[in-house]
């Protein structure tokens, strides 16, 4: 049997990263999470992770530091970035950082899934592309 894929979460308010790993998880991911950056990076080391979503304000280390260290680190994971901040600068820092998606809030599930859905294929063929 093929394992589920793993999405890490990394999330600080608590109803938030729960919903993500419910409706994550009703669709077949298997979803670890974290609150901050430094768990995320932590987990990142240990755990084999197909996707990581993020957001950008966060405690401790912001989610565009927290790509730039998993790619200095050679984390080749999926990456998909999700803030209410539409600026344009941030979705271009985001993927100059190492984001392979970006996604504005707010959005439909399915939008979300789309990406983990191009992520997964991605990652399986090697290729890790960006995607808007």
């Amino acid at each position: 049997m093929p394992r589920s894929p793993v999405v890490l979460i990394i999330e600080d308010d608590d109803a938030t990263r729960r919903m993500y790993t419910f409706l994550l998880g009703s669709y077949g991911y298997q979803v670890i999470e974290a609150i901050d950056g430094q768990e995320a990076l932590e987990k990142l080391a240990t755990q084999m992770i197909d996707v990581l979503i993020t957001g950008y304000a966060m405690p401790g280390i912001s989610g565009l530091e927290l790509i730039q260290k998993a790619r200095q680190q050679g984390h080749q994971t999926y990456i998909i970035f999700i803030t209410a901040l539409d600026l344009a600068s941030i979705e271009r820092s985001a993927l100059q950082h190492g984001a392979n998606a970006y996604i504005g809030k707010p959005f439909e599930i399915e939008q979300l899934l789309l990406h983990l859905g191009e992520g997964l294929q991605r990652a399986s063929s090697g290729s890790l592309l960006v995607s808007r």
